[in-house]
């Protein structure tokens, strides 16, 4: 093939040549647009759910300061009526009263204290098993026909029924007496001792 035979045949290979690099670009080009959209997706999906999840902290935290704020509110109360009779106590010690107004004096004093300790105690129950629950170990609490309750760290054992109703049935796992307690503080608070808290 002489070399004026030639050129004609060169731009129409070149053409073809181009043509086809030209596709190929365009595939890779595709493959990444699909690969960036589903990315895009990905993090859409990944922002909807720590959204979610930041609400539902952000709920949580509102609950925690309510409670929070009812036991010191309560507490508050406890300390102002605790002066008010420490007041009055020590007006009426300067003069000659009977001891039976004293001793009613003091009593309402110390219900006082008492009313305040138990509430601040309250809050202190309800922040541990927040904590527990947010680190997904909360004890289960129960409780009988007879108004003991008692705590167990992985719920109520599931057992077979055999005539009686499921929740009696569950409640018959606790075999030790000493499980039980006569309330829900008394409960909590064994939970939080037995579990080193």
């Amino acid at each position: 093939m002489s070399e004026n035979e030639i050129k004609p045949v060169l731009p129409g290979a070149i053409e073809r040549v181009r043509w086809g690099l030209d596709s190929a670009v365009g595939i890779v080009q595709m493959d990444d647009v699909r690969e960036l959209l589903a990315h895009i997706d990905r993090l859409t999906a990944d922002a909807a759910s720590l959204r979610e999840r930041m609400i539902e902290l952000e709920r949580q935290r509102d609950d925690y300061l309510s409670r929070e704020w009812q036991a010191e509110k309560a507490k508050r109360k406890a300390e102002a009526e605790r002066d008010t009779l420490q007041k009055k106590y020590d007006k009426l010690t300067g003069e000659r009263f009977s001891d039976r107004v004293h001793a009613a004096l003091k009593s309402r004093t110390e219900q006082a204290e008492a009313e305040r300790d138990a509430a601040v105690a309250d809050a202190e129950r309800l922040n541990w098993l927040d904590q527990q629950m947010a680190e997904g170990c909360a004890p289960a609490i129960v409780n009988d026909d007879d108004g003991r309750w008692a705590y167990c760290d992985s719920g109520t054992s599931p057992v077979p029924e055999d005539g009686g109703h499921k929740e009696m049935v569950a409640i018959t796992a606790f075999a030790d007496p000493a499980a039980w307690r006569p309330s829900i503080r008394d409960a909590i608070d064994a939970a939080r001792s037995e579990g080193g808290v």
